[in-house]
């Protein structure tokens, strides 16, 4: 948790232009291993794909020289009406014939070589992923993160390496081909060059600027619009939850309320939580008892909202700690009673309390949870099923 903190506070006294073009150069340390990836499925198909973009970086320019050349073989031809120099202006008709035709065929073969690479790069994925799956014990794929990540690498196996690799190759031809362009026009006038430049710079800017929140925009792949995707099945289903549970987040000595709320600014809160609601808190974000004073504590905040009928709250109770150690420390509902009736349209706030009566030493207790077995629970009598749990983790 130190070296958290110690993270958090580099980063906020950290340049945000800093961190921000950090971000947007970041995504290229990803080529390296994306590269390394297509190289170890097929050395051959990689080293074919590097020479043809090569090609296909420098044909441009040279259909261009022979465009030039084209149009001075035409004007000489027709000022000295000799023979020769017309055979001359055909022979450079016929030389960017060629190289369009080498540039069309360049194109295919890198349209083939992406396919085979494809192919075979998306039988080696799914075999590396097949080979950690292996590794991992049952637990690991009740995991919902964990399987979905597994999913996703599986659904995209064939894709998302050689996309990475051919959009950097890709980003590497236009730059060889505008450097070849740009010595050819500077040859013409330096002065265009320069103004070509500066035109370009701002549509450049603005796209790296807000590459990020075009991807969410447009993206299936991005997390807020596959959570879309998800909240507009599950509001289409007839069991469709109609009293709302949101969480305020706002608990000031809860550390993984502080950490979301920190991790999340671009969040409006409360969020909406689901039933059935079981939250056990870890050890990596605790609740600290040194921050607890005597009396009352809010530990958590949370946000009731009854639709379409009313909801009666049971079976409220708050389970003691099993760790007789440390009996100083108690807990209980505030806002909330067993029994109670939520009618539809009412909002109702509650707040999970922890009391310490006396000074506590927890010393010797490292960091294991020491009111192990404290739980704050109750049902929704109209809905079976519907419950909600909270264990949280002091030490």
């Amino acid at each position: 948790m130190a070296s958290l903190h110690r993270m958090n506070r580099r980063d906020t006294r950290a340049d945000p232009e800093v961190q921000g073009w950090r971000r947007y150069l970041g995504v290229f340390r990803y080529t390296s291993r994306a590269m390394d990836l297509v190289w170890q499925t097929d050395r051959r198909l990689l080293g074919l794909l590097l020479f043809l973009t090569l090609l296909a970086g420098l044909l441009p320019a040279g259909i261009a020289q022979a465009g030039r050349l084209i149009v001075d073989g035409v004007v000489h031809a027709a000022e000295t009406q000799l023979p020769a120099h017309r055979t001359a202006a055909l022979w450079f008709i016929a030389l960017e014939l060629g190289l369009v035709a080498a540039m069309a065929g360049i194109q295919r073969g890198l349209d083939a070589s992406q396919s085979l690479l494809r192919v075979k790069l998306g039988h080696r994925v799914n075999v590396m992923i097949l080979d950690k799956a292996l590794q991992l014990d049952l637990v690991h794929f009740e995991d919902s993160e964990l399987y979905d990540k597994l999913t996703r690498a599986r659904r995209e196996a064939s894709s998302r390496p050689l996309s990475l690799v051919r959009r950097s190759l890709g980003l590497a031809q236009n730059g060889l081909s505008l450097a070849t362009y740009g010595a050819i026009l500077v040859g013409f006038s330096p002065w265009a060059v320069g103004v070509l430049v500066l035109a370009a710079l701002p549509a450049f800017v603005a796209e790296t600027r807000f590459a990020g929140q075009a991807f969410r925009l447009f993206s299936w792949r991005a997390p807020e619009t596959r959570e879309q995707a998800y909240l507009e099945v599950v509001v289409a289903r007839e069991d469709y939850p109609s009293l709302l549970l949101e969480d305020y987040f706002s608990a000031e000595i809860n550390s993984w309320d502080n950490f979301f709320k920190g991790m999340s600014s671009n969040l409006s809160f409360p969020l909406q939580k689901a039933f059935p609601y079981w939250l056990h808190d870890s050890g990596s974000f605790p609740v600290f008892h040194w921050k607890l004073e005597l009396g009352d504590n809010i530990i958590k905040n949370y946000r009731l909202t009854a639709y379409g009928g009313d909801y009666t709250i049971t079976n409220l109770v708050v389970e003691p700690s099993e760790n007789a150690d440390f009996p100083e420390i108690t807990g209980k509902i505030v806002g909330l009673t067993n029994g109670q009736v939520i009618e539809e349209g009412e909002t109702v706030e509650f707040s999970l309390i922890m009391n310490l009566s006396g000074n506590i030493d927890n010393s010797g207790n490292g960091t294991d949870n020491i009111v192990e077995g404290l739980s704050y629970q109750f049902d929704v009598a109209e809905k079976p099923g519907w419950s909600f749990e909270y264990r949280p983790h002091v030490y």
